[in-house]
């Protein structure tokens, strides 16, 4: 697995930054995307449409890369895998419950792998990130592999999105699922939750790792 990290302040930015990084042969499958909600989502996303690169995505209360924190921008993790090796899902959450939402898609999850490892993303403000994860739970069983966040929205207290290539919400959950037996993810807490501030997948059997910094407020509670 091959992972390049890019950052911008607009789409065309991004869309540089982008091209710089395929300069080596380096031919990402997916694109994990935080952004500010003063981004254009639309025309990000064209960006890695036109390409074919799955997206996983959410809005953003700051933006960390590398080490460095920006606001008002758009930080990517961009990881070159085998399509196989991860799913995602997404589903809209409104007149439904939440834990029996996130069984679903736990389900769902379990039908493509046996040991699935889970990074969901909520958008809203209202949502019980509790229930999502014991909803998880309740479908992949207590010791499931989970580290999730929320979207933000700079702190404005308005509206929050998750987003994939073709579909977007304000009340929404998506989930990155990866093949467990093959792809290792580990998380960094933050604030007393088991969260997605920190993550690191590492392709099981070779070396290459990636660090990635996203600014999530829940995620699997520390127990």
């Amino acid at each position: 697995m091959k992972a390049k990290s890019i950052k911008g302040k607009s789409p065309e930015e991004i869309k540089s930054a982008l091209e710089v990084s395929l300069a080596d042969g380096f031919n990402p499958t997916l694109a994990i995307v935080f952004l500010s909600v003063k981004q254009d989502r639309n025309a990000v996303l064209e960006v890695f449409n036109e390409r074919g690169i799955s997206v996983f995505g959410s809005t953003t209360s700051g933006e960390f890369i590398d080490g460095e924190y920006s606001e008002g921008a758009v930080a990517i993790l961009l990881l070159e895998l085998n399509p196989s090796l991860f799913k995602i899902l997404f589903e809209e959450y409104p007149d439904k419950e939440p834990r029996l939402l996130a069984k679903h898609l736990g389900e769902k999850a379990l039908k493509f792998y046996s040991n699935p490892t889970f990074i969901p993303v909520s958008s809203g403000f209202f949502l019980d990130g509790e229930q999502l994860i014991r909803g998880i739970e309740d479908a992949a069983g207590v010791g499931a592999n989970i580290w999730g966040g929320r979207a933000g929205d700079d702190r404005k207290g308005e509206s929050t999105f998750v987003f994939t290539n073709d579909k977007s919400s304000d009340q929404g959950i998506a989930i990155l699922v990866f093949d467990g037996d093959k792809i290792y993810v580990k998380g960094q807490a933050l604030a007393g939750w088991k969260g997605a501030r920190r993550a690191g997948p590492t392709e099981r059997g070779r070396s290459s790792t990636w660090r990635r910094r996203a600014n999530a407020s829940s995620g699997r509670r520390a127990t």
